[in-house]
């Protein structure tokens, strides 16, 4: 099972998060703007809080981008 964080550009102006959740196996997707996950990385990597990097994403996004757990797992934690 790749648990790794993929990403998927598309021609427009968004990327697909795609991940499986290290607990349950599930994949999730996500959509973003390209832009706004591109700072964002940048930022995170930078030394920035993933709150700060990526203010526009929800919790459950934010989690996708740093342990890839998904929803259902996230919720029952």
């Amino acid at each position: 099972m790749n648990t790794k964080l993929q990403v998927i550009r598309q021609s427009g102006d968004n990327v697909i998060l795609f991940r499986n959740c290290p607990f349950c196996g599930r994949e999730t997707r996500k959509e973003m703007n390209a832009k706004e996950f591109d700072d964002g990385v940048f930022a995170y990597q930078m030394g920035a809080l993933i709150q700060d990097a990526f203010p526009k994403a929800d919790a459950s996004t934010r989690e996708l981008l740093m342990t890839g757990i998904c929803d259902a797992c996230f919720g029952s934690l």
